[in-house]
């Protein structure tokens, strides 16, 4: 029992943070397991699936209203069996069921609830439903009670409609492309632009109205955009949506970190909960806006996210934690919101110009506390009240120290303690990327470390697994975990050297091949093909906050055949471009990673090999450069796997390189300026 009295159900024995937020329901939650299919098909009963996650605000509501309540709980447990499954655990689970509501409502979110047949087909399903109706939504009672009579009164017409919605989904997941490579040329790289530049937020930056998500991939491909065709326009909307996000309060101003989503076209107020992969892909992101830009902003908002990054996000075992929760007692932003006489009260002769720099009001922002936010940069702040930008930083540096200081005493918002293969890997590969940036060693050994740790905990006798929580490694690994991870051990080889990473990457990407590659459809599909407990062999192609496996795929396919040519792989990446190369035609915005991949092969012109005793120095200049038409790879170990590096490596001169095009490679050259040459032009 818990402090309250309550007992705790069969949730108490899981280690997800969201599945033990409701082990003291008096629901008779079970876990996603074949025990709680057989009872209900022993009892007839129809089953409940309820999906969500730990830092999911609208799931903590309906907990809070539907199944804390005990009367609610006791037709529950006396009608239906009820499982709980927490998404990030089972994303291969979540997506099929979000599918199967979508296609039934045309709404989806979270929390998710479906109802199941006994053999786990979905019949109806909604996302959060009220205690009381309102606004023609019905009541979580209401649902109950016609779902039940539905089931005991029409059994037969449920098994027509779940085979039919079966169907359905099937046909959904069937691809149909039929393209090529030759099918990209400047007229259809212009086109997806155009298409894209419909639906800029000139005024807020971003893209489309709210709520407003970070679309990180989009902005990527302006960059790149920008760099293939000068296109100002690109370089412009990329950095105004940037600088937007980074003043707004989707960004935290005083930690660093961004937020979830805005809920307004201003990116004012966020859903307070952050996220592992939004972190990593947005600090991504700004590094290759600084490249471009140089802009010292983007710089400040590079070091501010990436400290945040290491010290909330990056546990004591070296991997990273998934996320942290929107909500503290019960309060969607308590933790991050101040009042004006807060803030009075504990800054003294600092308030004024405080107040002016973050929007602070005296009747707030949002429920009538301040979100902090700003309209200028440091500099421009800095000038309008005649201080040098350094006595600014430092006063300012002093300032959030104290709010860190004070929010300490506050209830921090609940962390999400899993290790998600996949999340892990996107921000190891999104810190080697910072320090590159920053010449930071720190920031690389911890990103190493990271790595290190988690192919030590999670990849045992070529199985790899998809989480580990409460040191427990659980489930087998989904196509992301695979696909991102691969990208990390790239992305390690390449700013390192060191062989034993692309060895890696190599060993990896054979065992999605084998396990993953779906040759009827000529894509790789979400689960593993030995997964027994899924409707559908989903194949995921669409590009959302986390780019797609299939996408991410093909990315390391192109780049690990050019270092050692494979018939399988090229035979892979031809067909994964077939199928997807005129959707992301007409839906660029849906398939934005997959849009930066095609530019980058379009425009691509060759391999830079860098052997010697300065190689690993060098790499690091060059990969502060905008460079995307190369593929710069280093050459220091022996062991370093490839055809292309064959009889390359020199360990005698302090700097060699190779330009090399489909395997051939030209004579050997010491001439550094030539390689920066070649990059500027």
């Amino acid at each position: 029992m818990n402090q309250s009295g309550r007992k705790a159900n069969r949730l108490i024995n899981e280690t997800s943070p969201y599945l033990l937020q409701h082990a003291y329901n008096p629901v008779d939650w079970y876990p996603w397991c074949e025990e709680a299919f057989a009872f209900a098909k022993e009892q007839d009963r129809p089953v409940i699936l309820s999906i969500g996650y730990s830092t999911c605000h609208w799931c903590h509501v309906m907990e809070r209203e539907s199944f804390e309540n005990n009367d609610v709980a006791s037709f529950m447990n006396e009608h239906f069996v009820c499982i709980k499954l927490d998404r990030e655990e089972r994303p291969d689970l979540d997506h099929i069921y979000m599918d199967a509501v979508q296609a039934m409502t045309g709404q989806g979110g979270w929390p998710l609830n479906v109802f199941l047949t006994p053999d786990r087909k979905p019949f109806y399903g909604g996302t959060y439903f009220p205690p009381v109706s309102y606004a023609g939504r019905p009541s979580w009672m209401e649902v109950l009670r016609h779902i039940l009579k539905l089931y005991i009164s029409k059994k037969s017409i449920i098994r027509e409609q779940t085979e039919k919605l079966l169907q359905h989904l099937n046909q959904m997941n069937q691809l149909q492309g039929t393209g090529s490579f030759l099918d990209l040329d400047d007229d259809y790289f212009h086109r997806t632009y155009n298409i894209i530049k419909q639906h800029f937020d000139r005024e807020n930056g971003g893209y489309g109205s709210a709520p407003k998500f970070p679309s990180t991939y989009t902005t990527q491909f302006l960059l790149l955009y920008h760099h293939a065709y000068d296109s100002k326009d690109a370089l412009d909307h990329a950095l105004l949506t940037i600088k937007a996000m980074l003043r707004g309060g989707i960004y935290d101003q005083i930690r660093g970190g961004l937020c979830r989503y805005a809920t307004d076209d201003g990116w004012l107020v966020p859903h307070f909960e952050k996220m592992l992969y939004d972190n990593a892909n947005f600090v991504k992101v700004l590094c290759e806006l600084y490249k471009h830009t140089g802009d010292s902003e983007i710089l400040s908002g590079i070091k501010q996210t990436t400290d945040f990054i290491l010290s909330e996000f990056q546990s004591s075992n070296g991997m990273f934690y998934a996320a942290f929760d929107a909500d503290s007692e019960g309060i969607e932003g308590k933790y991050y919101c101040w009042t004006a006489e807060e803030l009075k009260q504990l800054l003294g002769d600092d308030y004024n110009w405080f107040a002016d720099y973050y929007q602070i009001t005296e009747t707030g922002n949002w429920e009538h506390t301040n979100i902090l936010c700003r309209k200028q940069s440091p500099d421009q702040f800095a000038l309008s009240i005649n201080l040098k930008q350094e006595e600014f930083l430092s006063k300012l540096q002093e300032v959030h120290s104290k709010l860190i200081t004070t929010a300490q005493h506050r209830i921090k918002p609940g962390l999400d303690y899993k290790h998600i293969v996949s999340w892990n890997a996107m921000m190891i590969d999104a810190l080697v990327q910072v320090s590159s940036i920053l010449d930071d060693e720190k920031v690389m050994n911890r990103s190493r470390l990271a790595y290190d740790r988690l192919i030590s905990s999670v990849f045992n006798d070529d199985r790899l697994f998809h989480q580990v929580s409460k040191d427990k490694i659980q489930h087998d690994a989904l196509l992301d975990d695979y696909a991102f991870l691969i990208r990390a051990s790239i992305s390690l080889y390449a700013h390192t050297g060191m062989a034993g990473y692309l060895q890696q990457a190599q060993k990896l990407t054979n065992l999605t091949i084998a396990n993953f590659w779906n040759r009827d459809q000529g894509v790789f599909q979400y689960a593993h093909m030995n997964k027994q407990d899924v409707l559908i062999d989903k194949l995921e192609i669409f590009d959302n906050v986390i780019a797609s496996g299939n996408s991410a795929m093909l990315d390391n396919l192109i780049i690990l055949n050019r270092v050692d040519q494979n018939r399988t792989m090229q035979d892979c990446i031809d067909q994964l471009i077939s199928k997807s190369v005129a959707l992301c035609g007409s839906y660029p915005t849906s398939f934005s990673n997959w849009l930066c991949i095609f530019l980058r092969l379009f425009k691509h012109k060759g391999e830079i090999v860098l052997t010697g005793t300065q190689a690993i120095a060098r790499i690091n200049v060059l990969s502060k450069r905008v460079s995307p038409e190369y593929l710069i790879l280093p050459l220091t170990d022996e062991n370093t796997p490839g055809s292309l590096f064959k009889s390359r490596l020199d360990r005698q001169k302090d700097f060699l390189y190779y330009l090399c095009h489909q395997n051939t490679c030209s004579l050997p050259s010491s001439d550094w300026e030539g390689v920066l040459y070649k990059l500027r032009n």
